[in-house]
């Protein structure tokens, strides 16, 4: 099954992203689709990079 996430813009809300997105991925947790706006679009590049 795909799997998407959608990360909200909103200053430090792009940074509380890299949190979640963490939290899913210690969890086992995956998307085959992550897309953002504004500072979710930064916290969406920033995690393909990690």
């Amino acid at each position: 099954m795909k799997v998407g996430i959608v990360l909200s813009g909103g200053g430090i809300r792009g940074i509380a992203h890299l949190g979640v997105l963490k939290a899913f991925s210690d969890l086992g947790i995956t998307f085959s689709h992550i897309s953002g706006t504004s500072a979710g679009a930064i916290a969406r590049a920033l995690k393909k990079s990690l």
